[in-house]
């Protein structure tokens, strides 16, 4: 029998143990409310990995490796202090769900409109200034993007916003 999900949410944990990377039968981990402040890049390694949740924590970078885990479908970081986001993780061509609610970023990668799977992206409570244009290539595939409490945001891409009555927008 190979483990296929872990549960490590509150306890304190200062990072996401290395060892876990070594578990390649994963396909859950939960490792939310805790103290993490970084990802280790052997994340890579977690091939089968589809939902990663890291909401709660202290991260302020995620490694580009993180790219890598193609099998990612949900993917959960709110309440960190990323201000940046690997261009790496748009390569995440499977991923259904990113939400990124309460961090830092000002600005999101710029390849982001070519993660054709994405249903659900949560932004809410950052301090963005511009979403990349090439969200508008996710119009026919996003059915929500939430972007509540971003008062800095100028110029939505206009696809978006011409779609979002109703649809899509929060």
């Amino acid at each position: 029998m190979s483990l296929t999900r872990i549960n490590v949410a509150h306890n304190h944990l200062a990072d996401l143990p290395e060892a876990i990377c070594e578990l390649v039968t994963l396909e859950k981990i939960e490792c939310g409310d805790n103290r993490v402040r970084s990802v280790p890049s052997a994340v890579s390694k977690l091939t089968r990995l589809a939902l990663l949740s890291l909401k709660n924590n202290n991260l302020r970078r995620l490694p580009e490796a993180l790219g890598k885990c193609a099998a990612l479908k949900s993917l959960s970081l709110n309440a960190n202090d990323l201000v940046a986001l690997p261009e790496s993780l748009c390569n995440l061509q499977n991923l259904k769900r990113l939400t990124l609610a309460a961090n830092k970023l000002q600005s999101l990668p710029w390849s982001m409109g070519e993660m054709g799977a994405l249903k659900t992206l949560d932004f809410s409570s950052n301090p963005l200034i511009r979403l990349p244009p090439s969200l508008g290539l996710l119009i026919d595939t996003l059915e929500k993007i939430d972007l509540f409490e971003c008062t800095d945001l100028r110029d939505p891409p206009a696809p978006i916003i011409d779609a979002g009555h109703g649809r899509m927008m929060v």
